[in-house]
């Protein structure tokens, strides 16, 4: 599972991935931060929670790897 936040006022973006985590739910994932993406504005910042997360699916590192190039290409801080 996870969930995303995103804080306009503070121009950060927060991902917390919880239990078990699948490759389709990264994958959706990925497209909420893509949309996410669209409002934040150049150096925000990225919190990622990981403090829940029981396991990952290995199959998730590509989705994860495009979700942290995303995030470069939006100029994360």
């Amino acid at each position: 599972m996870f969930t995303i936040s995103l804080d306009q006022t503070e121009n950060t973006l927060t991902i917390s991935y919880r239990g078990r985590v699948t490759l389709d739910e990264t994958r959706r994932c990925e497209e909420e931060v893509k949309l996410a993406l669209t409002i934040l504005e150049p150096h925000f910042r990225l919190i990622v929670d990981l403090t829940g997360l029981e396991s990952m699916d290995l199959s998730c590192s590509p989705c994860l790897a495009s979700i942290m190039e995303r995030c470069n290409a939006a100029s994360v801080a």
